[in-house]
């Protein structure tokens, strides 16, 4: 199996570095990025949108050759998630309510249809409504992807911040489900990582390659499956130990549709420049001379995003404390994005 590991990643390695030298031969010129207006756009050059691509045809081709387990599930998600962030990359402008609502039809089709399902919550009440309530539950796991796609495509913007975040994420579901000894989970969840680090070379520090919305749909889609089918084989963890690993991505949309909707007073679906890491950056390029790079943003929030799950480590199956800790970390964001706008 290692040997599967590492053939995707050389192989991605190969497939991006190829695209990179030959784009004008293989007439991909339309996934180049040249809209420098766009609220989260931070490159002053074109720069090509293949990593959401090429990470889809890895998981293709393992999809092809080997029989796993939770890959027959995943590549049906992952197929819908990439084609819908793919027309944005052609440059076919979707509304931002229909694109929304296009997302959540064919998640919910697609997780009826495969009997995708969180078995067990930390909160009693949303138990027992559930269990009387089928598309109600239905509902909220389309949700959850709904939130978690849309945070990664938020975040997505500066080198290395959603690719290093979800590489984070990675290693620590793949941590549980090999202490807890569930290997199929285990082998997906390797080869996934193995797949976006293949990216990630041609990402950070400087990025001759973008995710563009196919890759970050494709990703938050990803990191829900596997912290769904982690949270359902592995009871013993409080499925608050998964909120707190994902607050950042959920809390990221929650709190811009608030403060758009209700402290702006516009549209909350429409983009615009004042999401947490793009305040950072417009203030720290200014002040501090490690960070008047598009790359140290990533690193520096992803390491703070870091620093802030250690405790849960110290307390996996403390339901009390992961409750707690769980809004702490709301209230972290919350404070920290509100000291960010005043210094701004």
């Amino acid at each position: 199996m290692l040997f599967m590991y590492f053939l995707v990643l050389i192989f991605g390695i190969l497939i991006n570095y190829f695209v990179i030298k030959n784009y004008n031969n293989l007439n991909l010129n339309i996934l180049l990025d040249k809209e420098y207006s766009k609220p989260q756009s931070f490159h002053k050059h074109p720069v090509l949108c293949f990593g959401g691509s090429s990470i889809y045809i890895l998981f293709l081709i393992i999809f092809l050759l080997f029989d796993l387990k939770f890959l027959n599930h995943f590549f049906l998600l992952a197929t819908v998630s990439f084609f819908i962030g793919l027309l944005d990359d052609f440059k076919i402008k979707l509304r931002p309510f229909f694109r929304l609502m296009l997302i959540f039809i064919l998640f919910f089709a697609s997780i009826k249809f495969l009997n995708i399902n969180i078995n067990y919550l930390n909160v009693n009440f949303l138990n027992e409504i559930f269990k009387d309530y089928y598309y109600l539950k239905l509902f909220f796991v389309t949700l959850c992807f709904v939130f978690i796609i849309n945070g990664s495509n938020f975040i997505d913007g500066f080198n290395g911040l959603l690719t290093i975040h979800a590489l984070i994420i990675l290693s620590i579901v793949n941590f549980i489900n090999y202490y807890f000894s569930n290997y199929d989970l285990l082998i997906f969840g390797v080869i996934s990582f193995s797949a976006i680090l293949s990216f990630a070379f041609f990402n950070f520090p400087k990025a001759k390659l973008f995710l563009g919305d196919s890759g970050s749909y494709l990703i938050g889609t990803l990191i829900s499956y596997l912290i769904i089918q982690t949270s359902n084989y592995n009871p013993n963890i409080p499925s608050f130990f998964f909120c707190c690993l994902l607050y950042y991505l959920f809390f990221e949309v929650f709190f811009s549709f608030i403060r758009k909707l209700f402290y702006e007073k516009k549209n909350p679906l429409i983009p615009d420049k004042n999401h947490l890491h793009m305040l950072f950056f417009s203030i720290t390029k200014k002040k501090v001379k490690f960070f008047n790079s598009n790359f140290s943003t990533g690193f520096y929030l992803n390491a703070i995003y870091t620093l802030t799950l250690i405790p849960i480590f110290y307390f996996y199956n403390n339901i009390f404390f992961l409750k707690y800790y769980f809004f702490i970390l709301l209230t972290f964001y919350s404070f920290y994005y509100y000291k960010l706008r005043k210094w701004k």
